[in-house]
Order: structure tokens, then sequence, then C-alpha cells
């Protein structure tokens, strides 16, 4: 009867050793691409889990949920960049027309 506890006992630890290194390794992937996801830009990736343990599914939709919104975030302001250039094109261009026009007439009453 003790021998069948103690193989019960064995067979729990190792499963609980097996999960927690399961558990650790997928944290250390997710810091991996988390990294690497850093240091490009614009990028289209997703955290991926090698295991389908509770908690780090969990960690990694909340991280993804993050990028995605981050790269919507990092889109918006790149546009309004773009706007704001464009608008300082056109006002630039709309002030120098007509100080030209007035550059020129100025030079023709001077001569």
């Amino acid at each position: 009867m003790i021998t069948v506890l103690l193989i019960l006992l064995g067979l729990l630890c190792v499963y609980l050793v097996t999960q927690n290194l399961s558990y650790r390794y997928d944290l250390l992937s997710m810091k991996k691409q988390l990294s690497e996801i850093n240091e490009v830009e614009l990028t289209n990736e997703n955290i991926r889990t090698s295991t389908h343990l509770k908690p780090t599914a969990k960690i990694s939709t909340e991280i993804n949920k993050l990028i995605t919104k981050q790269q919507a975030e990092r889109q918006y302001y790149k546009k309004q960049v773009h706007l704001q250039k464009e608008e300082w094109a056109n006002i630039s261009h709309d002030l120098r027309t007509p100080l030209t026009s007035l550059k020129g007439y100025m030079e023709l009453l001077k001569t």
C-alpha cells in the first residue's frame, strides 16, 4: 500500500515539474518574442506559445491585443504627421505665390 502511494506521489511530482518547466519555457519564449517585436518598428507578429497552458495563453492573448493597439496608434500617428507635413507644404506654397508676385513688381518699380 505504501509503495503505491509513493509511486502516485512520484508521478504527481513528475507531472508538477513538467508543468512548471513548460510554463517557464512559454514565459521565456514570450520574452524572446517580445524583444524581437520591440526591435522592429512595425510588425504583424503575434506572440505564440508552444503549450496550451491557461495562464500563458491568457498572457499571450493580452500581449497580442496590446501589440495590435500599438500598431493602430502608430499608423494613426504616422498619418497625422504626413497630413501635418502636407498642410505646411500647402501653407508655404500659398504664402510664396503672392510674395513672389510682389517681389517681381517691386523689382519692376526699382528699375
